[in-house]
């Protein structure tokens, strides 16, 4: 990322957001045809955190934006 426009830089992260979300998405999906507890709680755990993941790389494209308008002349 160093030497990369700063919206290329989001836009890389946006594109991970993505991931993430459909990585989170997969988890719920497979978790719902577990017949076993604990598969099912561990699919629905690694969906969760797929979804956090997810919701730090938002926050952090929204602190960057606003570090751009702070910054901006």
């Amino acid at each position: 990322t160093v030497g990369m426009p700063c919206w290329r830089v989001s836009e890389a992260i946006l594109q991970k957001v993505s991931e993430y979300k459909q990585h989170a998405e997969e988890c719920r999906k497979m978790a719902l045809t577990m017949k076993d507890p604990m598969h099912k709680k561990q699919l629905e755990e690694m969906a969760e955190a797929w979804a956090m993941l997810a919701k730090e790389r938002t926050k952090q494209i929204e602190k960057s934006a606003e570090a751009a308008v702070i910054s901006a002349p």
